[in-house]
């Protein structure tokens, strides 16, 4: 899962509450001897230990309060501006913490501590490549796991950040191979209503590799508002199973407005599909999403779309308009460490264009994913799910009602900037069981595979 920029205050927050973090905080502090001005040395001791037990509980807006007013007589007093300068960030005044923190830069500018929230006020604010100037510094000292891992998502979003400025072309490349228990997806019995079923409607196992060749184009429009292009061509080959040898086309143009905390997202697009070198299936989409950000760490999605799925004339029986609606959230259980979980509901509608096809149907579903950051360049990721789809076309299969009950549960490991620096590589197994009233739908799937993916900036 991948941060969101907007959720990137919490994160030093989130260090901040360790253990770790409560250790560099005190030992940052008890290396600056205070010094005092107008007040005496023990006012000033008592009111920086005040201070410093306020922001070590986590309490800035206390700590901003108790420290403000007496700015005038310790500015200029490191352990002062550091402590004063992480209560302004934090009680949202970066504009005062920037310039405290710089103050504590100046005489110990090998203080890493000031100088992490130091370019999180330069986030904050928006000063972008002055943060990214602080983070890069800090990246060159070594700091521990999570701290590392903090800065990085922060160049991230500014990254991001600086994007939405500008026109981003991103062309990538995908390319793995696996195995797959039942490539064509049908039943393991041999025989239907007395039948032999023929080779191909029967479970065909088979090794499978495939490629692919895609494009991303952005390019803002307004201030708020962006086109967005994307496209892609693949192939997917089973050398035990050919007839299911899949060509696939798409592209699609799509807008992103941003309404503060709300963004829209319309899209339209077409995908073209080939099975072993014969045209199969066109599709034709028109989608809307909707995102809310209510808080940094819950974020709420929802959409509608409708699309049109013409086969080719020998199954024209099976020719539908598609209507579907989605409603879901996601959750950030530690933005340190991108650990989010994520459920969505859907539901829709299948109408067939043929007056006697029996592949009218209502569905609804649910799935579920969490993933989480597990080391600095790994993240482990894993997804369930649920969808019944009822069938009700004025024309029953073999003279019987059809529904289908579809479980499906997958795990995957990404690993960043492996085997070399920009690829990703994922492992990923995956399992799908299929429970139909009609035993000829019946079926059962396991695939395991693994993808090299390179993007080109």
């Amino acid at each position: 899962m991948i941060l969101n920029a907007s959720r990137l205050p919490t994160i030093t927050r989130d260090l901040r509450s360790s253990r770790l973090w409560t250790l560099l905080l005190l030992l940052g502090s008890l290396a600056l001897p205070p010094t005092a001005f107008a007040l005496s040395e023990s006012e000033t001791t008592s009111i920086l230990a005040q201070g410093r037990q306020l922001v070590v509980n986590g309490q800035m807006q206390q700590a901003y309060d108790l420290l403000t007013p007496h700015e005038f007589d310790l500015a200029g007093n490191a352990d002062f501006d550091y402590l004063y300068g992480t209560a302004a960030l934090d009680s949202g005044h970066p504009d005062l913490a920037i310039f405290a923190l710089e103050r504590v830069l100046a005489e110990r500018p090998s203080f890493s501590g000031a100088r992490l929230e130091l370019a999180r006020a330069y986030y904050e604010i928006g000063d972008n490549e002055s943060a990214r100037y602080q983070f890069d510094y800090l990246q060159g000292q070594n700091p521990p796991p999570n701290v590392r891992a903090a800065i990085t998502s922060y160049l991230r979003a500014i990254d991001r950040l600086a994007g939405a400025y500008r026109p981003i072309h991103l062309p990538h490349f995908a390319a793995g191979a696996g195995w797959d228990s039942n490539a064509n997806a049908s039943t393991g019995t041999g025989q239907f209503l007395g039948f032999i079923l023929d080779g191909e409607n029967q479970e065909t196992d088979s090794p499978m590799y495939f490629a692919s060749l895609g494009d991303f184009y952005s390019r803002p429009l307004a201030p708020d508002l962006k086109l967005i292009l994307t496209g892609a061509v693949s192939q997917r080959n089973y050398p035990d199973a050919s007839f299911v040898n899949s060509t696939d086309v798409y592209a699609n143009v799509g807008l992103e407005w941003n309404f503060g905390d709300t963004k829209i997202s319309p899209t339209v697009g077409a995908a073209f599909n080939w099975l072993d070198g014969d045209s199969n299936l066109d599709r034709y989409l028109l989608d809307v999403l909707v995102t809310h950000s209510f808080t940094d760490e819950f974020k709420l999605r929802g959409g509608v779309n409708a699309a049109m799925h013409r086969f080719t004339n020998d199954l024209k029986i099976r020719d539908i308009d598609v209507y579907n609606g989605r409603l879901g959230f996601d959750y950030y259980l530690n933005a340190a460490t991108g650990s989010v979980v994520s459920l969505m509901s859907s539901f829709g509608t299948d109408d067939t264009t043929e007056d006697r096809s029996p592949f009218d149907n209502d569905r609804w579903a649910l799935a579920l994913s969490a993933s989480t950051i597990v080391a600095p360049s790994m993240l482990l990721a894993a997804d369930a799910g649920y969808k019944n789809t009822d069938y009700d076309g004025d024309t029953n299969f073999f003279g019987r009602d059809r529904e289908d009950d579809m479980y499906q549960a997958s795990i995957s490991l990404h690993l960043f900037d492996w085997p070399a620096q920009g690829w990703r590589t994922i492992a990923r197994i995956a399992y799908t069981d299929v429970d139909s009233t009609i035993d000829l739908y019946t079926y059962d799937r396991t695939e395991v595979g693994f993808t090299f993916h390179r993007a080109f900036e």
